[in-house]
């Protein structure tokens, strides 16, 4: 088997091409390289400078393999040294961004294939170079649209911000307006328990006016019937005035029979007395009995004088007792009137009363009704006061993240400002080159 050296020996051509293509590589991409080092500078951006010290190391590799290739050239490939330099002038032509249109490969053959190489090698450059030209305009047209998009979002997010400081303060201001309006809640539950208390005693007092209605009503009833009785008893006692008063009469007219018969027999004991004188001592016998009838009928007509004037006394007691039971029986009846419209006044306010009871009932149970929602309703606003606090609490860190958010998106401007600015930079290099 053949060594490597004599394989090397044998295919001079070949080294010759491997070692120009490595060579010609190696320049360019030094001088691509070098480019975009000096383009970032003056873009203003930070050198990119690959990890490991890869720049060294394409440097110190370019140095090796130039020193390898002259010194292989003095060795074997002297006769080719002006085909190397033409290659040499071509790569840095290139590396300058010459076309390799411009010089000229016909000298010979080797000249004409790397000539080839040259050329596939300038193509794939230009390729990359408009590729990353492109990734530039992209980058640029990007860059910008976000920091259009930052500027935008920053604004909004501004927005947001005073947004979301309002609610905070709306709802700093809802927990204290319902912790107010709990306080006043509490304080009505408490007048409607004194209003529902009052109530008790209310619905208890018109109870017991209900019940001294009855009694009132009760005496009335009694009372009614004690005048039906002294009503009757008044016209009983009419009646025996009446009768009195005719059996007065009837004395009076006795009497005045039993004064006309003492008239009588004083006129017969006068004639009697006159008789006895003329007899003489014959009639003193009769005289003395006729002086003590003529005694005696005196005394009948001054006793029937006085009995007339006892009863006339008594006729006019009775007449005034008539008067008087008269007024008594008038009395009675407007008593009666009086007592039946105080009746009915008693059963109409007992109904106001029971009616009244009933209202007060009804209140009552409205009121403890009202005294349960005034609970829930307080329940409900302490509840709505926790969830404002909690939203005052959420709301606030909610700001504190927007407004760290807004300082992300001010550095993101900051960034898309500065990668604006490298793109634009970049891009006027590369149009340059």
């Amino acid at each position: 088997m053949e060594s490597i050296k004599g394989k090397i020996l044998k295919n001079k051509n070949l080294l010759t091409m491997l070692l120009t293509f490595i060579l010609g590589f190696s320049g360019f991409y030094a001088a691509i390289y070098l480019k975009v080092q000096s383009m970032l500078k003056e873009a203003g951006g930070a050198a990119y400078e690959p990890k490991g010290g890869f720049g060294i190391y394409l440097f110190l590799l370019s140095i090796i393999l130039v020193i390898v290739y002259f010194a292989v050239f003095i060795m074997v490939f002297r006769k080719n040294l002006k085909t190397i330099v033409q290659l040499a002038t071509a790569a840095k032509s290139m590396a300058e961004g010459i076309t390799s249109s411009e010089i000229d490969f016909s000298q010979s053959k080797e000249l004409t294939e790397y000539g080839e190489y040259l050329k596939k090698i300038q193509e794939k450059s230009m390729e990359f170079y408009h590729s990353v030209k492109e990734s530039v305009e992209m980058i640029t047209y990007a860059s910008s649209e976000m920091k259009q998009s930052s500027a935008e979002m920053s604004e909004i997010s501004t927005r947001v911000t005073q947004s979301i400081s309002q609610l905070a303060e709306g709802a700093t201001q809802q927990a204290e307006s319902t912790e107010s309006g709990s306080v006043r809640i509490n304080n009505i539950a408490e007048m409607i328990g004194c209003i529902a208390q009052d109530m008790t005693a209310s619905e208890q007092l018109a109870e017991a006016a209900i019940g001294a209605m009855d009694s009132v009503r009760n005496s009335i009833r009694y009372q009614e019937e004690k005048m039906e009785e002294n009503k009757e008893i008044s016209g009983r006692v009419g009646e025996a005035v009446t009768d009195l008063m005719d059996k007065s009469k009837e004395i009076g007219k006795i009497l005045q029979v039993i004064k006309g018969v003492a008239e009588q027999t004083n006129l017969l004991a006068l004639n009697a007395a006159i008789e006895a004188a003329r007899a003489g001592e014959h009639g003193k016998g009769f005289a003395v009995v006729s002086e003590e009838i003529r005694k005696l009928a005196e005394q009948s007509s001054e006793s029937s004088k006085q009995i007339t004037e006892i009863i006339n006394d008594v006729q006019r007691g009775i007449e005034n007792t008539v008067i008087q039971i008269e007024k008594v029986e008038v009395l009675s009846t407007e008593q009666e009137s009086a007592l039946n419209q105080t009746v009915q006044a008693i059963g109409d306010i007992s109904n106001k009363v029971e009616s009244i009871a009933t209202k007060v009932k009804a209140v009552s149970g409205a009121t403890e009704s009202l005294t349960e929602d005034a609970k829930e309703a307080e329940d409900m606003i302490a509840t709505i006061a926790s969830i404002s606090e909690e939203t005052a609490a959420g709301t606030e860190e909610a700001s504190a993240s927007v407004e760290e958010q807004n300082s992300l998106i001010q550095l993101i401007a900051d960034c898309s400002n500065e990668l604006y600015s490298i793109a634009e930079g970049l891009k006027e290099r590369l149009d340059r080159y």
